[in-house]
This record gives C-alpha cells, structure tokens and sequence, in this order.
C-alpha cells in the first residue's frame, strides 16, 4: 500500500462541481448498466494511529446493483463483456469496498500532530497509484467484492469540510481490475460522492493478537459472498 498526500490541497480533476452536487452518496462504475449508479447503503469511515502517523479505514457497502432500477436480459443480445451484462452484475448483487473487512489495510493520512479539521479540509490523497510495483495484491490498501472477489486501486479521495455544520464531503475516484475472472488490468474507472461525514476520532491501532483474532470472523465474510444467498457455512 502506497500514499501520496497532495501538499498543495489541490482539486481533484476530471469531475464538475455540478455534477457532484447532483449525485451525492452515489457510487458509479464507468460503463456499467447503470450509468446514474447505485446507492451507498452504509459508509463507515475510522483512524487509527500506527507509529504516530493517522491511518484512515473506509468501509462502503453499496445498494444491490438493481435496487432502483432492474433490468430484463435480452436473452438474444450478446454482451461483448460480462462488466456490460446486466444478469451477470445481478448475480453478485452489491458492492462491499473495504480497507478492514476482509484485511488489516486503510492507507496513510497525516502526523499525529497534524490531524485536524483545518488540516483535512481540502486534502487530496492518492493512494496504490502504482499497483503494478505492489507484489502481493493481498497489501493493497483496499479490498473489493464487486463480481466476484476483484482488486481496486489508483484512488484519489479529497476531503472537503462543511463550514456550516463541520461535517464533510468526500470525492472519491479510482480503478478496479476483475481479478476474479483472471483480468489484472485496471481498465474500469469507479466514482463515489459521499456527503454529511463526521471526522473520525484517532483510535489506537489494533495489537497483532487482535489482528489474528479477527482474521476468522472476516474469513467467514468472504466464504459467505462466495455462496448464495440464506446459504449457512455450517
């Protein structure tokens, strides 16, 4: 896992402010069958503190794909990939993004010293830009169940505070690979709008004993997308 803080606070380009108001708790995956995106269900964001520096860990967990607008496959239309498929997104239902769901990751914000609202408010973070340099895809910052079990990197998250009610928003862009199918390119670009975020307290970071005792509640998480709904492990 890599990080780069963007000093300068710089925008974020490629995405109008016009547009981000309109779509606000969204994610969208470029090119998929919905083009207007799917909502978040529930977005936990927490900091931690590993050798006094402010680690952040995002969990979102998307509606499922169809939930506002389902679409009937044309038996007849060949799809010229399954990312285009409307049955096959349909199949794994939703989207769980996740930097301590299945794995201890969340990437590197600021000092201990620094971390304030002041500090965060217009921060830019960029974040696994280079995942070809990262040998083992288990120490990306981010896991991600999407179709299947992919791989997602190349973020960028910018913080911005509300100063009316402290509270912030966060634009957030990145890539995802579908590693689940063997393709290990980052070829499809994903978005998220997220508004009314409360800046997380610092909690210390969990001991190692800690870390391998929840190594088994998360592994029972991920047998359970591999499996079909209401299906029990044991």
């Amino acid at each position: 896992m890599s990080t780069k803080v963007v000093a300068d606070h710089a925008p974020t380009g490629g995405v109008m402010l016009v547009e981000r108001l309109m779509a606000i708790n969204r994610i969208f995956f470029e090119n998929n069958p919905w083009p207007e995106g799917h909502p978040v269900k529930s977005f936990k964001w927490g900091a931690k503190l590993k050798d006094d520096y402010v680690w952040f860990d995002f969990h979102l967990e998307s509606a499922d794909y169809y939930s506002e607008r389902d679409i009937e496959d044309d038996e007849d239309l060949e799809y010229e990939t399954d990312w285009a498929a409307p049955i096959v997104w349909g199949n794994y239902h939703n989207c769980t993004l996740s930097t301590n769901y299945w794995h201890d990751g969340g990437f590197k914000v600021c000092k201990a010293s620094e971390y304030s609202p002041e500090f965060l408010d217009g921060l830019e973070l960029s974040v696994d830009m280079h995942p070809e340099q990262i040998k083992e895809w288990d120490e990306l910052a981010f896991h991600i169940y999407l179709l299947g079990h992919d791989a997602a990197a190349c973020h960028k998250i910018r913080f911005v505070r509300n100063p009316s009610n402290g509270k912030f928003s966060i634009f957030w862009v990145g890539r995802i690979a579908q590693a689940y199918i063997g393709d290990y390119e980052f070829r499809h670009n994903f978005k998220v709008n997220l508004s009314h975020c409360d800046m997380p307290k610092v909690e210390q970071s969990i001991t190692s004993q800690s870390t391998r005792t929840a190594k088994f509640p998360r592994l029972l998480a991920w047998l359970r997308h591999l499996m079909p709904k209401n299906t029990k492990i044991w």
